[in-house]
C-alpha cells in the first residue's frame, strides 16, 4: 500500500520556520510556518483530549474564510479525522441533512452562523458545537491556549487512499452528495499545478473563493502550503480590496483565481481604469465560461486570463488553458492536466469525433473514489471505471476542450452550482402548484439565475410570484432561490410524460425588479 507520511506544515517548520504561511486579511493575523505548526498541534491535542476525536471521526467548520479553517483541516490530518467544510449559504434544514449524513462529531461555527449552526447541529445530533471568532476569545482560541504545552506530535502514517476531506455537492435528486477527497488526490493536484501555473516556494496567492468549495480550498491554498509559499486569505470576496491587492506589485501577489463574476465586479470599479496586472504570474477563472470581451478587457490591462474547468469529484482543475494559448484558442478551457484520462462520449458511451458534442468522462488518481453513504450515486456516476461529469464538451482537431452546455440540467449562478430538481422539490410543496420546471437563464451579473415555470392546479387559490419566492427563501440557500417566476397554463411534455425543458424560453432577464434580485456575499 502506498504511504503518505508528508505533513506539509511540519516539514516547512523544520526547513523555513520563519517564513509567512498565512495572512488573514480580515483579522490582520499572520502566521509563520513555525507558529502555524504549533497552533495545529495545540488544536489537535484539544480535539483529541477534550472530545476524543480519532481516526475517521468527522470535524466540521461553518465559517467564513479564515486561517482557522485551515488549522482545523491540518489538525484533522494529524488525528487523523475527516474534515468537512460546510457551505454557510445553506439553510438549517440543508445543514442538518449534511451533518447527519456525515456523522459530525464536532462543529466549529463562526459568529454569523452560530444560530443556524446550533439549530442544525442539534437536529442532526452533533454532540459538540464550538465557537470561532477570528482570533478573539472563543471556544476555539481557549482550546488552543490550554493545549499548547507538549512536544511536537508524531505525524501518523496514512495511505494515499485515506479520506482527508468530505465535500458536499448539490444532488440532482434534491439531496447533496458527500464527495470523498483523499490525500493522494491532493498530491496529484499539486504536481500538475507546479507544471501548469508555475507554483513554487516563492508563490504568493490570494484566496477569495469560499473554502467550502473545492476551488477555494484546493486550487491554490493547499498546493501553495504544500510547496512552502504564502497565502493571503480574504474572508469573503470584496471587489475593491481584491482589485487593490492584485493590481499592486508591492503587495507581492503572484497567483489568483476567481470566477467570472469576480472579474466583472472588479471591472466596474472606477479604480479599474488605471489598474495593471503585468506582474502576475498566473490568473485562473473557473466555475463557468468567461465571456470573450471580459478576457480581452483584462488582457488590455496586462492580465493573461487562463480559463479552466474542474469539479469537486476531481479535486479541482483537470483542464486548463495555457497562457500561451489564450489568443489562438479563445473560449477553450485548454488541455488535460497530468494524472487524468479524458473522453467525450455520446449517450451510448461511444467516443465522439472532434467537433461533436458529448458528455465528458474522466478517470485517474485525481478522481474521487466515490460518495459517502451513497451507493446509488456511486453506481450511477461511474461507467466502467470512468466518472461521468454530466457536462457537455467538444474537442477541436488540436485536442483542445470547450464547454458547450450542461449535460444535465444544473446551472451555475455566481459560481454556485444549482440543481433544478432541488428547487422544484421545494416549490411543489405549495398546495397550489401542479407542476414546476426550473431552468437557468443568462444573467449579466451572475452568469445564470433561475427561472421557475409553474402550472397551477385548477381551481387553486390565487398565488403570486412573491409567495413562491418567499417560500423558497425559507427552505433554500439564497443563490438557489429563483430570480423569476412565470405562471403558465401547461408545461410541455414528451409522449412519455417528461417535461421538455429545452423548449422553455431562456431569454435574459431584464434588470432585476425590486424584491427579486439575487444577492451573494
Amino acid at each position: 500500500m502506498a504511504r503518505c507520511t508528508y505533513d506539509w506544515i511540519r516539514h516547512h517548520r523544520q526547513i523555513i520556520p520563519g517564513k509567512l504561511a498565512l495572512i488573514d486579511l480580515h483579522s490582520s493575523r499572520s502566521y509563520t510556518y513555525a507558529a502555524l505548526d504549533e497552533r495545529i498541534d495545540a488544536l489537535t491535542r484539544f480535539l483529541e483530549q477534550r472530545f476524543t476525536i480519532a481516526r475517521d471521526d468527522t470535524v466540521a467548520v461553518l465559517c467564513h474564510n479564515s486561517t482557522d479553517v485551515l488549522e482545523v483541516q491540518f489538525a484533522c490530518r494529524r488525528l487523523p479525522a475527516r474534515f468537512l467544510p460546510l457551505n454557510w449559504r445553506l439553510t438549517a434544514a440543508e445543514l442538518e441533512y449534511i451533518m447527519r449524513d456525515a456523522g459530525v462529531s464536532v462543529l466549529f461555527v463562526g459568529p454569523e452562523f452560530e444560530a443556524v449552526g446550533r439549530e442544525a447541529a442539534h437536529a442532526a445530533g452533533v454532540p459538540h458545537v464550538l465557537t470561532v471568532r477570528d482570533g478573539a476569545d472563543s471556544d476555539y482560541e481557549q482550546g488552543i491556549a490550554r493545549h499548547r504545552a507538549g512536544a511536537p506530535r508524531a505525524i501518523p502514517e496514512l495511505s494515499e487512499e485515506t479520506v482527508w476531506t468530505v465535500m458536499y455537492t448539490s444532488g440532482t435528486t434534491g439531496h447533496p452528495k458527500g464527495a470523498l477527497i483523499t490525500y493522494g488526490m491532493v498530491d496529484c493536484l499539486v504536481a500538475h499545478l507546479v507544471a501548469k501555473v508555475g507554483l513554487s516556494t516563492d508563490t504568493v496567492s490570494l484566496t477569495v473563493l469560499p473554502m467550502f468549495h473545492i476551488s477555494g480550498l484546493n486550487t491554490y491554498v493547499n498546493p501553495v502550503l504544500c510547496l512552502g509559499g504564502t497565502n493571503f486569505v480574504m474572508r469573503t470576496f470584496d471587489a475593491s480590496q481584491c482589485l487593490r491587492l492584485i493590481a499592486d506589485p508591492e503587495a507581492g501577489l503572484s497567483h489568483f483565481m476567481g470566477v467570472p463574476t469576480h472579474f466583472l465586479f472588479m471591472s466596474e470599479l472606477p479604480q479599474f481604469q488605471a489598474a495593471r496586472f503585468d506582474h502576475l504570474v498566473s490568473v485562473i477563472s473557473g466555475g463557468q465560461a468567461v465571456p470573450i470581451p471580459m478576457v480581452d478587457l483584462f488582457a488590455s490591462k496586462g492580465m493573461r486570463l487562463q480559463q479552466g474547468w474542474g469539479m469537486t469529484e476531481a479535486c479541482s482543475l483537470i483542464l486548463l488553458l495555457s497562457k500561451h494559448d489564450i489568443e489562438t484558442k479563445r473560449g477553450s478551457v485548454g488541455l488535460p492536466v497530468m494524472n487524468v484520462d479524458i473522453r467525450i462520449v455520446d449517450a451510448q458511451f461511444n467516443d465522439v469525433t472532434p467537433g461533436e458534442v458529448g458528455e465528458l468522462l474522466v478517470r485517474g488518481p485525481q478522481i474521487s473514489p466515490g460518495y459517502l453513504n451513497n451507493p446509488a450515486a456511486n453506481a450511477s456516476q461511474w461507467h466502467e471505471g470512468w466518472f461521468r461529469t454530466g457536462d457537455a464538451f467538444r474537442i477541436d482537431e488540436d485536442g483542445y476542450y470547450y464547454i458547450v452546455d450542461r449535460w444535465k440540467d444544473m446551472y451555475i449562478s455566481g459560481g454556485e452550482n444549482v440543481y433544478p430538481a432541488e428547487v422544484e422539490r421545494v416549490i411543489v410543496e405549495l398546495d397550489q402548484v401542479l407542476e414546476v420546471a426550473v431552468v437557468g437563464i443568462p444573467n449579466d451579473r451572475w452568469g445564470e439565475v433561475g427561472r421557475a415555470f409553474i402550472a397551477l392546479r385548477n381551481g387553486a387559490p390565487e398565488i403570486g410570484p412573491g409567495a413562491v419566492i418567499d417560500h423558497c427563501r425559507t427552505k433554500l440557500a439564497r443563490y438557489k432561490v429563483p430570480a423569476e417566476v412565470v405562471f403558465v397554463r401547461d408545461l410541455p411534455h414528451t409522449p412519455s410524460g417528461k417535461i421538455q425543458k429545452h423548449v422553455l424560453p431562456r431569454t435574459p432577464l431584464a434588470p432585476a425588479p425590486a424584491g427579486q434580485s439575487v444577492e451573494f456575499s
